[in-house]
């Protein structure tokens, strides 16, 4: 969709990972996260089943490399960082597995993370395995007529 809308077609999209499919951190209360950049070079001659195959093979290798801090990366790059302005990439997906809709502490309701990304692909796994998908996205960059197109 972002490559078919702003003609690109070489692009880097940052997926969460949290690392509860590890054994060792199955029992672990807390926030564990990565952040790993996902290059996707796209072929606009491509079928939109064949892209979402491949770029689910590239997903799963990338994540088998989980671990390695983002930090890292972008210092190995030598990519300059600032706080108005994401390296790598502005554009995040997060598939939360099992996510519950409404989360409490005791009493009080919890509320989700804000990602300070562009533009974020949420998807939340239901009870009956279906996603749920949510498209958080910048105020300051969408109008209520872009945010409606996307």
């Amino acid at each position: 969709m972002i490559s078919r809308f702003l003609d690109i077609y070489d692009a880097c999209i940052g997926v969460i990972e949290t690392n509860r499919s590890k054994q060792a951190f199955l029992g672990t209360i807390g926030f564990l996260l990565d952040l790993i950049p996902l290059r996707l070079p796209l072929n606009k001659e491509e079928l939109f089943a064949t892209t979402l195959g491949n770029m689910r093979k590239k997903a799963h290798a990338a994540l088998s490399n989980s671990g390695v801090p983002l930090e890292s990366i972008v210092r190995e790059l030598n990519l300059s960082t600032s706080s108005t302005h994401k390296p790598l990439f502005q554009v995040l997906i997060n598939y939360r597995m099992g996510a519950p809709r409404s989360l409490k502490f005791g009493h009080s309701p919890i509320e989700d993370s804000k990602a300070s990304f562009d533009l974020t692909l949420s998807i939340d796994e239901k009870d009956d395995g279906a996603g749920m998908p949510t498209f958080p996205m910048q105020d300051y960059l969408y109008d209520r007529e872009g945010a409606d197109f996307v």
